[in-house]
């Protein structure tokens, strides 16, 4: 059972005031208490998945393993401390997610309470992907929302192809009718990133398709996409993607987000903090991870911010490293998009990036 959107389940003021939010009940048919979440990054709160509800911090789930974390030291060629991880509850065999830093409703620390105003005109919603891979000999089926697989494409389309002439390698696909409804990104159809399988790397042979209607009898014969066109993938084994819908309130690396907070930038405020405020400011404004739209995150620094034109173009997808993903050292991967670009559905003006640490 997966761990309950953040935000479900009736609230306590009071508990809010204090930082926490109780249970109203025992999990049915347990006599222990619901599962724990510790109060962690931004004083998040997890929704207890036995009764749909916020729990305090309580003794039966075990310490939960971590990430692996990534170091961050300046603005350019760094990664965050990004702790998020996930166990199970060993009382009622539940999943549940630490460190999730952003809400549906905006939690602050207490000594960031001055700039809520300042951070509620960030709020962006997003949708999170979790990415599980499939297990060996599974067929994915053609218009599923994916990562590696065999593509969705109507009979008369040609397979894109790199400038060597070499069949491209599906990267992920979308299809919108499975995930909830983020005005302005579609909420059918199909998007797909194509990239060369041998010059990926160089972020100009790749290809950005959207079929708007994925009834058409689609192609079938895929033997020329042989293993060794996979050979350089940044992504080992197909996956599956499932959708969730999250919300941000700002991201330290998105060139979009440029609060004043007490006068100063984000990362001049940052450096006047001491070391564990720090640390809890750095985790609130960490963006890794799957996601379609919200804020950006980088492994060294956002090229939207070097072209006055790209400056405001908007997230569509972004790809973060983890076991089975790798975009070089612990890179992330991205699809960006002019807003009337979006708008207009011409998905064909998208641009991929990439970088590592």
């Amino acid at each position: 059972m997966g761990a309950l959107r953040p935000g479900a389940g009736p609230f306590s003021m009071s508990a809010l005031a204090a930082g926490w939010s109780r249970c109203a009940a025992p999990p049915p048919a347990s006599p222990s208490p619901c599962c724990d979440w510790p109060r962690s990054c931004a004083r998040s709160f997890r929704p207890c998945t036995a009764c749909a509800t916020c729990c305090a911090p309580r003794a039966c789930c075990p310490p939960h393993p971590k990430r692996p974390q990534r170091s961050r030291a300046a603005p350019s060629g760094r990664r965050s401390q990004c702790t998020s991880t996930s166990g199970r509850c060993t009382t009622h065999q539940l999943r549940f997610t630490f460190a999730e830093p952003f809400q549906r409703f905006l939690m602050l620390p207490d000594f960031l309470g001055e700039f809520r105003p300042q951070l509620e005109r960030y709020k962006l919603d997003y949708l999170k992907l979790v990415a599980t891979p499939a297990p060996a000999g599974t067929q994915l089926s053609l218009t599923q929302s994916k990562l590696l697989g065999h593509s969705y494409l109507p009979v008369g389309t040609p397979y894109p192809h790199d400038e060597l002439g070499q069949p491209m390698i599906l990267l992920a696909q979308v299809n919108f009718a499975e995930a909830p409804a983020l005005p302005p990104y579609p909420t059918a159809g199909i998007l797909q990133l194509f990239v060369s399988p041998t010059e990926w790397v160089e972020m100009d042979d790749y290809c950005v398709l959207f079929h708007p209607d994925s009834a058409a009898e689609a192609q079938t014969y895929f033997s020329f996409l042989t293993p060794d066109l996979y050979a350089n993938s940044p992504i080992n084994v197909e996956h599956t993607l499932s959708f969730s819908l999250a919300t941000e309130y700002g991201g330290a690396e998105d060139c979009r987000f440029q609060p004043d907070l007490g006068g100063k930038s984000y990362y001049k405020y940052l450096r006047t903090l001491p070391e564990e405020q720090r640390e809890e400011l750095d985790q609130y404004c960490c963006n890794a991870g799957h996601k379609i739209g919200g804020y950006a995150y980088f492994a060294q620094r956002d090229p939207r911010a070097a072209t006055a034109s790209r400056a405001n173009d908007v997230q569509l997808l972004q790809l973060d490293s983890d076991e089975e993903i790798s975009f070089g050292d612990s890179g992330l991967a991205h699809l960006f998009i002019n807003p009337t670009a979006l708008q207009e559905r011409r998905f064909d003006q998208a641009y991929f990036y990439w970088d590592c640490c």
